[in-house]
This record gives C-alpha cells, structure tokens and sequence, in this order.
C-alpha cells in the first residue's frame, strides 16, 4: 500500500529537519505549558513546529494542551494535565514491514486517530497503560487514566451545553440466518453481538429472523428477505423523552416492541414506509411490506387478505396509527389494519392468518438484559481507572483479567489493577463533554502541515 500524497509529504518535511533519524512527528498547535522530556531527563518547552523524537515524553500542564502529528499521519491531541511517551517509532512510506509504533499513557488522556501504520499494518500499532494495552483496528479512540479527578469534571460538565457526542443504536441480540449492512464504506455482514449504528440498512436473508435491540430497549424482530433502514437514532439514558428513533420499512416483515423513547414520548419515534407512516403509543406491532409497499413492489391491490398489496400491520399492545396522505385510522389492541397502492388506510375485519401463524417469537417474550447487552447506562460513572471510548473503529482492550472488544461508540473500563472490567452503555459525561478532545478531525492534504 502506498502512502497518499499528503502523508508522504509529511514524511519529506520531517526527514528535511537535521537529525531525522530519531525523528517521528512534531507539535502542530500548542496552547498553555507544553514540554517535551527526552530520554536523558533534558526538558524543553513546545512551540507549534517543534520536533517529537522516539523515546520522548509529552507532558502538559492544567489548562495546556497540544496537538501532535506523527509521520504517518497519526494525530494525537492531548489534553490538560496529562502525560504519554513515545516509546516506539519507526515509519518508512514504501516499506510497511519496517512500521513500528509504541504509544504509552502515563496521566490524563489523550484523543489518537490512527494513520497508515495503524491502517495498513494494525498489529504494528500499540498503545499502553499502566494497567492495560489497546489494540488498534483502524481507530479513533480516547483514552482516560482516572483519579478522583473524572468525578469532579463528572459534576462540571452536568450542565455544559454541548451536543451528544455520537454513538451506537443497539446491538444484534440472536440471529437465525444472515445478516448485513449497508454503511459507509460498503457492505459489512453482522453477527451476533455486533453493533448497529444510525443511518445504517439492514438486509435479512432467505431464511430465519434477527433481533435488533436499541439501547432504549426497543426490539425488533426481522424476518426473512427484510430491509430495514435506521434513519436516525438519538438517545441518551439520563433523557429517554429527549431521544428521537425515525426508522423505515422497506420491504418484508417486522415484530416491534417499543423502549423508554416510544414510553416516554411517543411522537418521537416512528416507522415510514411507502404508503404510509405508522404512529406508536407504547405499542407491540407486527408490520408485513410487500407488493405495493416494497421497493420493486407492483402496486397491486388484492383487498384485505392479499399479503402482497401494500403494508398490513396487527397491534398486539397498546395502539397504533396509519397515517398517509389520504387519511388516518387508530389500530387498538388485537385489531389489524391494511394500507394498498394509493388508498386511505383502513382496518380489517380479521387479521391475517400469516400474523396468527407467525412461529417468530414476540419481541416481547424474549429474555434480555440491557445491562448484560449494553453495559451500565450511567453517564455519572467515573470510578478509577483506565477507559477507552471508541468513536470509530474497534479496539480490543486487555488487562490482566482478559481481553474486551469495542466497536465505535463504546466504552471499556478498567479499575485500578486492570482486573475489573465494566462496559458502559452510556459514555460518561467527563468524556462526553470533554471539549478537549472532542474536535481533533483530519485536515485533509495539509494534515497538520500549517
């Protein structure tokens, strides 16, 4: 794999600096007291533009901070009060067997998005603590050595006005068959305990059914030969009634339980599809998308009973409600409803023999437990110790009582001895809002270079 043009480029400018050799990046911006502590115990202050060598410490004092960019593209923002040492550095664009890196956090945290070395040669790429080690997988991660500082920020940032950070919807909870997704970057299969994310579509195969829980609690069940798109997911577990779920049916057969967001709020979840928009009150529902309802579909109508007309739903709790342009109807408790190709919706005189005789489970009488599935939901946790929250990527992070995977938009903690491990469902809030680290993105061909 060739380097792109900009990392490359990197490379030349730094290898222009006399003494290059012991060479691996340098400070891109600075901001309050940053130094810089070499093997021999020599310390020097940080500009923008001042070397970083291999074997060297980065320490920055309260209210500092620094941005780092590694020859590869790494980048590396530091926040107040912290300290990492570059153990390890080897990069050579053209020759990826040689890459080499060694990153180890001694105090605080710090926010790395990894660059080629962690892309083209993952294993190459280590990151330690004290207590634990993380391997990189493509990855955007933070990392937080704790005291009893995290609970003091814990209580600052309560009222800090700052947007959601990003996170995961749910989670794969059972799988009978085949499972994919559509998302950036292409088509990736799932498999049981996989995460899902907004904006992703999930394809059913032929056979068997998969339960998607989200971490409010809601469950769906998805049959066979079913597309399914979360359009958007927002949910945070201290303000169920402030999350919103908007998802899409768009071909095949689902069984749905709502969580807190449809308990709590009802108007901010809902399911679209073609031919109509079903309303949620606290609900248990069977949808059925074929015919005129399915992408592809041929827009026929064969009145209540055909199963390929259009969208049949039955309500087996609570109530739901049809809405399209034509009009709108209430779908109570044990009723059944039918919306065709550009008809009004309607309710059915019985319900359909292929909801009666679904072998499915009811979403409703599945054994789950969110805690076991998503970890603790408690953004005021801020015990001692070592946590990594992944905003893209996966790390797999390991201690000596074993070895934890997490994908995008989850948090690891370890304690103190690197013994305990607890997975949270929600990021705390001194990660959440740390401002921090919360901004460091790619700038694209500069990179850093300004």
């Amino acid at each position: 794999m060739r380097a792109p043009a900009h990392i490359a480029a990197i490379a030349l400018l730094l290898a222009a600096v006399p003494g290059f050799a012991q060479q691996a990046g340098k400070a891109v911006t600075v901001t309050g007291v940053v130094s810089i502590e070499r093997p021999d115990g020599v310390v020097r202050l940080a500009a923008p533009g001042a070397a970083l060598a291999a074997g060297e410490t980065v320490r920055t004092e309260a209210g500092s901070q620094a941005r780092l960019d590694l020859a590869d593209g790494t980048q590396i923002a530091i926040r107040p009060s912290s300290a990492f040492k570059l153990e390890r550095y080897r990069f050579a664009v053209d020759r990826p067997a040689e890459d080499n890196v060694a990153l180890r956090l001694l105090k605080g945290g710090l926010r790395t998005l990894t660059g080629l070395i962690g892309k083209r040669k993952p294993t190459a790429f280590e990151f330690s603590t004290t207590t634990a080690t993380i391997g990189v997988r493509g990855t955007d991660f933070v990392a937080r050595l704790c005291a009893d500082d995290c609970t003091a920020e814990n209580k600052r940032a309560a009222g800090a006005p700052v947007p959601p950070a990003p996170n995961y919807a749910g989670k794969v909870f059972s799988l009978n068959g085949t499972l994919r997704a559509a998302r950036t970057g292409g088509i990736v299969p799932l498999k049981v305990g996989d995460t899902v994310y907004s904006s992703d579509t999930l394809e059913t195969g032929p056979a068997g059914f998969s339960v998607i829980v989200f971490r409010d609690g809601t469950r769906m069940l998805l049959k066979p030969d079913t597309i399914f798109a979360i359009e958007n997911f927002r949910y945070e577990p201290a303000q169920p009634a402030e999350g919103s779920i908007a998802m899409r049916l768009v071909r095949g057969g689902l069984r749905a339980l709502t969580g807190l967001i449809g308990q709590r709020n009802p108007a901010r979840m809902q399911v679209s599809t073609s031919v109509a928009t079903i309303g949620i009150r606290g609900t248990g529902f069977d949808l059925n998308c074929s015919g005129a309802c399915a992408a592809g579909g041929n827009g026929a109508s064969a009145g209540q009973t055909g199963e390929l007309a259009g969208l049949t739903i039955f309500t087996w709790n609570g109530r739901t409600f049809l809405v399209n342009e034509q009009g709108t109807i209430e779908i109570g408790t044990g009723e059944a409803g039918f919306v065709g190709a550009g008809l009004g919706p309607r309710k059915l005189d019985t319900i359909p023999s292929f909801f009666l005789n679904d072998p499915s489970p009811r979403p409703d009488q599945l054994d789950i437990d969110q805690t076991t599935l998503f970890g603790v939901q408690n953004q005021n946790f801020s015990e001692a110790g070592v946590y990594v929250y992944v905003r893209d990527g996966a790390v797999v992070l390991t201690g000596p009582g074993g070895e934890y995977q997490l994908a995008a938009g989850e948090v690891g903690h370890l304690d103190g001895d690197g013994r305990v491990f607890t997975r949270l469902g929600a990021v705390p809030l001194f990660l959440d809002r740390d401002t921090f680290l919360r901004y460091l993105d790619y700038d694209n061909l500069s990179c850093g270079l300004r």
